[in-house]
């Protein structure tokens, strides 16, 4: 989440700008320690000097001005306070869940770090953050009240460099004949499929029905471009069994092709058909 409130030096920089139309280069200037004073009339209740750094400087010589720090206890009226961390060990987490929710822009330089042990209360009690006396933005002290939170996302997804999407198989030196076959109907030759055995016996079979169906040509010796020469039929059943299948078909056969003789696709043919009405299984 982007921060809601910017940087208070920013901030300072601006309003002299805007007041005295003089445009300070920060990296031009060094910057005291804020002092608490006395809030006027205007509200301001610190102040800062600002000196010229170098020769560089376009400006010489120091100044101090007055501004006014936001006190931590105003932000119980602001956002709510009793949010849910995962966790906390320190009261700098807890200023930084608050960044996270609110888009605050709490850093080490404004909160008063000590340690939090909410391991015996299962995540919940109450935290107290206190401005760090040197904090540029902030003062004074605010109560937060935690509960149990979820474990962030990023904290268990350490390893975020993902493979890529699934395709049927991974030799990409080929077609694929998940995508060559799938769409096939092939309920023509459903009795000519269903005595399909699985292992390579009826692999001539398969050829003449796969030649008559896609009018390639289709042989089980040698390598060629359709070759079912060194496949196996793997699966022949219902469509059920395989995540693979369309289970708007009632059944199908697979078979795992040949990697050296299968010359022009790899992977698997999926090959779907209906059975005939009134077909005894």
């Amino acid at each position: 989440m982007s921060s809601i409130y910017k940087d208070p030096l920013d901030q300072i920089l601006a309003s002299i700008k805007t007041l005295n139309n003089v445009d300070l280069v920060k990296a031009e200037y060094t910057y005291g320690a804020p002092a608490a004073v006395e809030a006027d009339a205007a509200g301001t209740n610190t102040t800062i000097l600002i000196t010229s750094k170098d020769l560089q400087s376009t400006y010489d010589g120091q100044v101090t001005v007055r501004y006014r720090r936001l006190n931590l206890a105003d932000l119980l009226t602001l956002v709510p306070l009793s949010i849910k961390a995962n966790a906390p060990t320190s009261t700098l987490q807890v200023a930084e869940r608050l960044n996270a929710l609110y888009g605050l822009k709490f850093t080490e330089d404004d909160i008063v770090s000590t340690p939090v042990d909410l391991s015996g209360t299962n995540g919940a009690g109450t935290v107290t953050l206190v401005a760090k006396p040197t904090s540029l933005g902030w003062v004074g002290t605010v109560d937060v009240t935690l509960a149990q939170g979820a474990v962030p996302i990023g904290d268990k997804i350490l390893v975020t460099n993902l493979p890529g999407l699934y395709m049927p198989n991974r030799d990409d030196t080929k077609p694929y004949g998940e995508v060559y076959s799938i769409f096939r109907d092939l309920s023509a030759y459903a009795a000519g499929m269903e005595l399909l055995a699985l292992g390579t016996g009826s692999l001539q079979d398969l050829a003449t029905i796969l030649t008559s169906v896609t009018g390639d040509p289709w042989v089980v010796t040698g390598a060629s471009r359709y070759s079912l020469d060194g496949s196996t039929i793997v699966y022949n059943d219902v469509t059920s069994g395989d995540p693979r299948l369309k289970t708007n078909y009632e059944r199908a056969v697979i078979v795992n092709l040949s990697t050296n003789l299968s010359l022009g696709l790899s992977g698997s043919l999926l090959l779907h058909y209906n059975l005939p009405d009134g077909f005894e299984d």
